[in-house]
């Protein structure tokens, strides 16, 4: 799965809350304030579609635990994610000892 950010500022989805902001102070590797709107798509991308690209990936940083918890909860409170690709999401952040709890997929339909 891949998330991606944006430093466009939507006023709208500010003003509801469907967003989560990656603030340059908290994360330094970014330039300026990132912003994740809960209402965009997540795309997923197979190992074969990356690997011949790695090359032209950098690691910036690494997003807290708590902040991917949030993010989490953000996509599963607004179901912009299909359940299937959500539990695909909670399982990674879980089997990888990033959050430890997450409210099964299902639950939010």
């Amino acid at each position: 799965m891949l998330l991606t950010t944006t430093t466009s500022i939507k006023l709208d989805q500010i003003k509801d809350n469907k967003y989560f902001n990656l603030t340059k102070e908290k994360y330094p590797f970014f330039t300026q304030e990132c912003y994740i709107y809960f209402n965009e798509p997540i795309f997923s991308l197979q190992n074969a579609e990356i690997k011949p690209h790695e090359d032209k990936i950098e690691i910036m940083g690494k997003i807290e635990n708590d902040d991917m918890h949030l993010i989490y909860l953000g996509y599963w409170n607004l179901q912009t994610v299909s359940p299937y690709h959500l539990k695909l999401i909670r399982n990674s952040l879980i089997n990888n000892s990033i959050c430890k709890e997450l409210p099964e997929p299902k639950k939010n339909r």
